[in-house]
């Protein structure tokens, strides 16, 4: 039982919204079609910084992928940092 438990509570720190999952993100552009673990991806996102994606873009969740308010949009891409941890630091 005590497996059992440490497992579950192991699935709850991992995964990306918690034991209490948001709700669907309003506003997710159109070419994100790539779903991870009901988060949605554009194609291309294991590579940020590539072409094919162009996460790190300015109008996209910025060059840092820390994510914030863009003007040009009037939106706030999330930080990629908020699922992803430490994945992309130098």
């Amino acid at each position: 039982m005590k497996i059992f438990l440490t497992i579950l509570f192991s699935f709850l720190i991992i995964s990306c919204d918690g034991p209490f999952p948001a709700q669907d993100k309003i506003g997710v552009p159109s070419d994100h079609t790539e779903s991870k673990e009901g988060a949605l991806h554009k194609p291309g996102y294991e590579n940020p910084f590539s072409n094919k994606s162009d996460c790190s873009s300015p109008v996209c969740h910025q060059q840092n992928l820390q994510g914030g308010f863009v003007t040009e949009q009037n939106q706030v891409p999330p930080s990629c940092y908020q699922c992803h941890g430490v994945k992309w630091n130098d």
